[in-house]
């Protein structure tokens, strides 16, 4: 989300990923599809249940989004992801990991999307470890494969 700061770290930005609403196919032929945030309000949100401090930095990009709101609540980002998936309502995801579902649909793109910018990071004694350096390289072209929508789950 920000770009490391202490000395003695190596750091390399690998891309920004887009945080989304979206919902199953099934939920939005059932309930329709939200045309405004307002919308929202008659629709089953899934989100958290504990207020993490991710969750209070983010708040301000949130704005509205209370856990009093959430039709289904979960701390588990996986139990968020697998009820919006089960078409159990609307949930934050990922851009690119919903856009590998064609049952998953975008709602309110417009309106609704949280640029987290991401970062690899290791501090700056292992820079020659071959082991380290390999893993760095290799978890930073995973990742921009996966914000690109270049790489495809188990490739």
């Amino acid at each position: 989300m920000f770009r490391p700061t202490q000395d003695a770290l190596i750091a390399r930005h690998v891309g920004t990923i887009e945080l989304g609403l979206h919902a199953h196919q099934r939920y939005l032929e059932r309930h329709g599809t939200p045309r405004s945030v307002s919308d929202l309000q008659h629709h089953a949100l899934i989100g958290f249940d504990r207020e993490t401090a991710f969750i209070r930095q983010m708040q301000p990009r949130f704005k509205g989004f209370t856990r009093e709101q959430f039709a289904l609540r979960a701390d588990s980002d996986l139990a968020q992801i697998a009820a919006t998936r089960a078409g159990l309502g609307i949930g934050v995801m990922h851009a690119p990991l919903a856009a590998q579902n064609a049952q998953l649909s975008r709602v309110l793109p417009r309106q609704f999307a949280v640029p987290l910018d991401t970062w690899i990071v290791m501090h700056h004694d292992l820079r020659d470890s071959p082991r380290c350096a390999v893993t760095f390289a290799a978890l930073a072209e995973g990742l921009s494969g996966y914000i690109t929508g270049a790489s495809q789950p188990g490739t």
